[in-house]
């Protein structure tokens, strides 16, 4: 609750903003009461911390979102920077009860995402063939990507997902990948190294 930030009401929630901003060096911040709509988020964008490259923090009335392009323990870091300020600085009493972690990660891999199942090889063969005559040209088609999520249905705060999908943009032969998960970084790189394995 960002009203627990600070809950005496020392400051001004514009001045909190600008503290913010000037604690974390931010190239781009709310400028007015105008832009602090914590609904929508209130947006911080390229601040630092110490040698902590942040792209961005957003604060909402219920959550914080902090952005970095190093790991989650990067972006922990700042979450916990952020609230110990606060305590210092203005009593807040906000300790963050729950934490939903997205690491993003780009490689290179000669894995075959089609030896996850001798199936799927099945349906590349059958499908590429089926459209290469309809479109009278020849299609290479293959797995490009695998996902695992959450039953949306149970609850309405939902993990990211765990995915590896072959950029869209890049050839199949540059054979680059994207990966999300709701892990730490750590973890995160450590399981695409037991998928890489396998799939190799």
């Amino acid at each position: 609750d960002f009203g627990a930030f600070n809950p005496r009401g020392l400051t001004s929630s514009l001045k909190t903003i600008r503290e913010i901003a000037k604690r974390y060096q931010f190239e781009k911040s709310p400028k007015s009461i105008d832009d602090l709509n914590f609904d929508k988020g209130v947006e911080f964008h390229f601040g630092t911390l110490q040698n902590i490259n942040i792209d961005k923090i957003t604060l909402y009335t219920n959550a914080i979102s902090v952005d970095t392009r190093s790991s989650t323990d990067d972006s922990m870091v700042v979450v916990s920077d952020m609230v110990d300020w606060a305590s210092d600085s203005f009593g807040s009493t906000v300790k963050p009860s729950r934490i939903g972690l997205n690491s993003q990660v780009s490689f290179q891999s000669h894995l075959t995402l089609a030896r996850l199942n001798p199936l799927l090889a099945v349906v590349s063969e059958a499908t590429a063939s089926v459209v290469s005559v309809n479109m009278r040209q020849s299609f290479q088609i293959e797995t490009i990507g695998i996902i695992l999520g959450s039953d949306k249905s149970q609850t309405n705060m939902h993990p990211a997902v765990f995915s590896i999908e072959r950029r869209a943009e890049l050839p199949f032969s540059d054979n680059t990948y994207f990966s999300t998960a709701p892990l730490p970084t750590t973890e995160h790189l450590r399981l695409l190294s037991v998928i890489e394995e396998g799939l190799l």
